[in-house]
Formats: structure tokens, sequence, C-alpha cells
């Protein structure tokens, strides 16, 4: 146990001591020191230079890599200064970088590190790395939840090698038409240079790969544990509002980093051929409805419009990897994209469907069209300011595009919008497979009435699509009470809804809880069906209490197919129960 004991002088001379348990948060204190170095194993051994610098252009996290690169002790690090920690000379040439992403922009650009020259009067000389270097930087601003900028991250790629044999084949050139004969046999030996350079580049890149791949997962661990203990610190009673400000910005931090790892993590699996498609006959309406009900909601809540013109026919292709292509094009619409809205429309190429996302966003100039498929490179612009993203979803698009085989264009018009597209093969349709008119086979859950309780109106409409889309009969409550009536009473001339599954929310208002309403419509009114309690909080007490009471559990945020797959059990159940 750890006890603080603070005392305080009376007027007349005495004391009053207090003394207060303060273990819980000491231990807390320790396990984020403890997931600290665990995130420092990693990110001193990334061959990438790392750092950030808040608002003040002060450092606050430096890598090994940044540290040796600049002849920098991390003890002095922390809170020096930028200018001091990249010298006067090249920091008269960030200036103008560090300006921009400090108002919002993200900067990209590639810089010359000269070599550090010995002094014995200068320790870094020592410490840092003695030839010239060549590198690509990236400054990605950091935004709290106000859109305010709270700092900058800083990524260094060491691109010498690249750079020396840029500079060897421009030497290599100069003069060649009058020097040919003379220069054969050199240009040979420089080629042969070039290739072995190229393999050791791609070798290198190759091992970064892997070990992003490996260790990304891994990291995202403790990342997550943060994060967790943040928010138990921050719900602590007592501790001063600085303090608690503080807490916030770290868990901001925390969710920022966690966002760039999971998309590198995307990156470096497709990178290392850790997600290998799987290419099967399907109907192209099972993806488009899917889209259809995922983003309809998020588009209405936008103000915008989202529409999908389905064709009845059968693509080849991996199911999955494609729709989170579609997915790519459709958030991207969704997130440039101030008035009007998106449509995804199909047109037949021959033995192709080509696959569109057109959207009503600013567009894209003709000179962008590339680059945009890169890592970290998004579009900057008067329009584009309070859009969030690392510029990693393309990148990823790219790569899914590649390794299925199929074909990704975009063309655009600056101030009208932007059409991307994918090509997939025409595939065979399984007439086997296909269902009968008005028959429900096993694991649909056409016909399925469905109760759904929450108090959050919206929430309420969102549910109701999703599950119309999926042909269930929906009613919904905002209440205990609501619920109770329709189950129970006649209303407006309809008999009392006779539930086959009843999915509901467990905090509702004035102190109530889905799960005291599903026990009493089940002990009080014989209402005895399938229950779904869907909720944030991750307690295991609540989890034992829902498990007790015979009812599924679902966290949020919410996943569609964990929903559908609970419900097509239960639906399974009602068949096997109907037919004992």
């Amino acid at each position: 146990m750890v006890l603080e004991v603070r005392t305080n002088p009376m007027p007349d001379g005495g004391f009053v001591a207090t003394i207060a348990d303060i273990t819980a948060r000491v231990r807390t204190e320790e396990a984020l020191r403890d997931s600290e170095r665990n995130i420092r194993i990693y990110t001193d051994n990334i061959p990438v230079m790392i750092a950030y610098a808040d608002k003040n252009q002060r450092l606050r996290f430096t890598n090994r890599p940044y540290e040796r690169m600049f002849g920098l002790r991390r003890v002095e690090a922390h809170g020096m200064s930028v200018r001091e920690a990249v010298g006067e000379e090249r920091y008269v040439h960030l200036a103008p970088m560090i300006d921009l992403v400090l108002q919002g922009y993200r900067q990209s650009f590639e810089i010359e590190f000269p070599a550090i020259t010995r002094n014995r009067n200068d320790e870094r000389a020592t410490l840092g790395v003695r030839e010239g270097r060549y590198a690509e930087g990236t400054y990605i601003p950091h935004f709290d939840e106000t859109g305010e900028v709270l700092g900058y991250f800083c990524i260094y790629h060491d691109i010498t090698e690249r750079k020396t044999a840029e500079q060897a084949l421009k030497e290599a050139n100069e003069g060649l038409e009058a020097r040919v004969t003379e220069r054969t046999h050199a240009l040979e030996v420089l080629n042969s240079e070039l290739s072995d350079a190229k393999e050791q580049a791609e070798t290198a890149n190759d091992t970064k790969t892997r070990f992003f791949a490996a260790a990304s997962h891994d990291l995202l661990q403790p990342l997550n544990a943060a994060r967790l203990f943040t928010v138990a610190l921050g719900g602590k009673q007592g501790l001063a509002d600085d303090i608690l400000d503080l807490v916030g910005k770290v868990d901001l931090s925390l969710k920022g980093v966690e966002e760039l790892l999971n998309e590198l993590l995307d990156i470096c699996k497709l990178d290392a051929g850790a997600m290998q498609p799987t290419i099967r006959d399907f109907a192209i309406n099972d993806v488009l409805g899917a889209l259809e009900t995922e983003f309809g909601p998020i588009a209405e809540n936008a103000g915008l419009s989202f529409k999908v013109h389905k064709r009845d026919l059968w693509v080849r292709s991996d199911s999955r990897l494609l729709r989170r292509i579609l997915q790519n094009f459709i958030s991207n619409a969704m997130r440039y994209t101030r008035t009007g809205g998106a449509v995804v429309g199909c047109r037949v190429r021959g033995d192709t469907l080509k696959l569109e996302v057109w959207d009503s966003g600013p567009g894209i100039p003709e000179d962008k069209l590339k680059i945009i498929f890169r890592e970290f490179h998004r579009l900057e612009g008067p329009e584009t300011t309070d859009v969030k993203g690392l510029g990693l979803g393309l990148a990823i698009v790219d790569r899914l595009g590649k390794s299925l085989g199929h074909p990704v264009s975009v063309r655009s018009r600056p101030g009208r919008g932007t059409v991307f597209s994918v090509e997939v093969p025409l595939g065979v349709a399984d007439t086997a497979a296909t269902p009968k008119p008005k028959r429900r086979m096993a694991g649909e859950l056409g016909g399925l009435r469905v109760l759904c309780l929450d108090n959050e109106p919206a929430i309420l409409d969102g549910m109701r699509a999703m599950l119309e889309n999926w042909d269930c009969v929906v009613v919904t409550a905002q209440s205990g009470t609501a619920a109770e009536n329709l189950l129970t009473q006649e209303i407006d001339g309809k008999k009392p809804f006779s539930p086959d599954i009843i999915l509901a929310d467990y905090h509702l208002d004035s102190g109530q809880t889905g799960l005291d309403v599903l026990i009493r419509l089940r002990d009080v009114h014989g209402v005895n069906v399938p229950g779904v309690i869907i909720t944030a909080d991750r307690a295991s007490e609540t989890a034992d209490l829902i498990a007790a009471q015979g009812y599924s559990l679902l966290n949020k945020p919410l996943r569609p197919a964990k929903l559908r797959a609970l419900m097509t059990r239960a639906l399974n159940r009602l068949g096997s129960d109907a037919a004992e």
C-alpha cells in the first residue's frame, strides 16, 4: 500500500494531517511507464527517424535513430528547441515547412543532412552520424478535438543510397554522346554497381516490411493498455484540472498513434504477402448491398446523398478485399464532399465489370492524380484543412488492386468532383446457390421479427435501416414502457407485436437497463425469445450479469457481421425448436 501524507498549519500553531491511499494511482503510473518502455523498445529499433514537437517547437519525443542522426542525448533532447536540435543551417531551410505544418498543412520534402564535423569541445559530434546523409521528410500536424494544432509528428526516411545512385547515374550520363566508346566499360561497371545497390535497397525494404508486419500488431497491445490506463487515471477523483487536461492530451496522442499503426499494419501485411486473396465467383449485389447499409446512415448524418445502382451480375474476385477497395473509395468521397453526395455505379465493358464511385467534392488537380496513391500523401488546400487522416487509404487500395489483378484508376475535374474505379472480371452465376423466391433458407434473416430498444432516436433509425435491408420486420422503442406496450397491447387496431429476437441497448434513461427490460418481458409477460444486449461497457461484471440471464452480448462499436451471425444463430435455434 502507498500512502500520501500532507500537513497543513493551523492559525493557532497546530497542524492538520491528511493521509490518502494512492496505491491505485501509483500502480497506474507504473503501468504507463512500463507501456512507454515497451513502445520505446519498438520505436528505437524501427529504421526510421521519428520525433514529436509541440506547437512551441520543442521536442517532446525522439527515437534512437533520430538522436543518433543529430548527435543528441535522450535526456537532453526532451524539451530542446527544434532549432538547437537540427542546427541553425538546416533550421533556416526547415522553418517554412514547420510554419505550415503548425498551421495544419501536411508537409513532404527532401533534405540533406551535412556531415557532423569532429570538434574536441562539441560532444554532439562524437554522438552523431559523421557522414552526409539524405532523407525524405514528412511533417504531420497533430490536432486536438477542437481542430487546434497541438504540435507535429516528424518522420525521416533515409534515402542516401537512392540519392547516391541518382547522382552517380547523372554524372555517368554527362557527356555520354562524346565518350560512348571510352566509357562503355565504365558504364557496365556502374550498371553492375547500381544493380547491387538496388538489390541491397530491396533487401533492406523487405526487412523493414517484415519487421513492421511482425511488430505492428504487438505494438498495438501496449498502446491499447496505455489508453485504458489513461482513462482509468482520468476517472480518479480529486485530480487537478491541469492533470486531467494532460491525461486527455496523452489519450488523444495515443489514439492518433494507434490509428497510424493500424494503417501501417495493413500496408505491411500487403507488402509482406500476408494478405492473400481467396478468388471465387459471387454476386456483386452482395457487396453493394452491404456498402449501401454501411454508408447510408453516415451520408444521411453528414447531409449528403448516397445512392448505389446495383446490377444482377456475378464477378470473380475476393469479396472481402474488393469490398475494402470500395469502402476506401466511398470513405474518401464522404470525407472530402461538402455538398451533394456520392454515387456507386456499375458498367459492363466486355468481360469485365467496372465499379465506379462518383462524388461532388473539390476534385483533384491532374498533376496530383498519381501521387495520391503514395503513402502519407494527401491533398492540401483550403477545402481540406479540416479533413483528418494519414494518407494511407489509397496506398492500401493500390496494393489491393495489384494483389487481385484489378486495375484501379481515377479521373477528376477540379471544382466538379472525382471518379474512382476498379475493374473486376465477370464471373459465372451459381444458380444452385440462388435461393428460391419467398422461401427463407437456413442462415437468412428475411421475415425475422425484431424489436430494437434504445433511448437514442438516431441509433434506432440506423438499426432500422440496416435490419430492413436484411429483410427483417422491425419495430423500435425508446423505453422499457414503450417496449411493453408494443408487445402486450393493441395499438391503432394492430395486434401486439410478437418478436423473434430483441436487440437492446444496455444503458437506457432513468437508470434503467436493457437487461432489466428483457427480464421483465420474460418473467412478467412471458416473452421468452433470444435477446442481444449492446453496450460499450466492457466490465466483466456486466458480461456476467448478461450471461447469467442467458442473453448474448455485443460490444460497441457494433459490427454488423457479428450481429448478423448472432441473429442467424438465434433464427436457427428457433427453427430447431419449432421442428422439435
